[in-house]
């Protein structure tokens, strides 16, 4: 009984090969959604704006944080968070720190803020000069 032997021609070896380096590249494992690196973490897409009645215990959350503008213009920090007894936010005591009004805290009305939780910063969609008209907190 003669052995018998498995001969490829030369494209037929070429395409074998081919196909089965196709299919370990990174391109066609990214393509195939197939993670290459087990042990790195996934990054989680950034939790979305909250309205302030989103936010969890916002009196010790918001406390300190920074206030931007309509424009993202950094214009003070919350001084201080009012609630009724229900604990809903109702307005956001809000030091000053502009060029002309360094120290005035205001009382915004909490509807006109946003809460960035990935960066813990407050945005409201009032305009400095808006807010540089409000009257003092009291």
């Amino acid at each position: 009984m003669r052995p018998k032997s498995i001969v490829f021609g030369g494209t037929g070896l070429a395409a074998m090969t081919g196909a089965f380096f196709l299919m370990g590249s990174p391109a066609a494992l990214a393509q195939a959604n197939i993670n290459t690196n087990p042990g790195a973490q996934q990054k989680s897409a950034p939790a979305p704006m909250q309205s302030l009645s989103e936010v969890a215990d916002p009196t010790t959350t918001l406390v300190a944080d920074p206030v931007k503008d309509v424009t993202g213009t950094p214009i003070g920090d919350v001084r201080s968070v009012k609630m009724t007894a229900d604990l809903k936010v109702t307005a956001v005591d809000v030091t000053l720190r502009t060029q002309e009004n360094t120290g005035k805290a205001v009382s915004i009305d909490a509807s006109k803020f946003r809460f960035d939780p990935n960066n813990s910063v407050l945005e409201t969609s009032l305009s400095l000069s808006q807010i540089q008209k409000l009257p003092a907190a009291q």
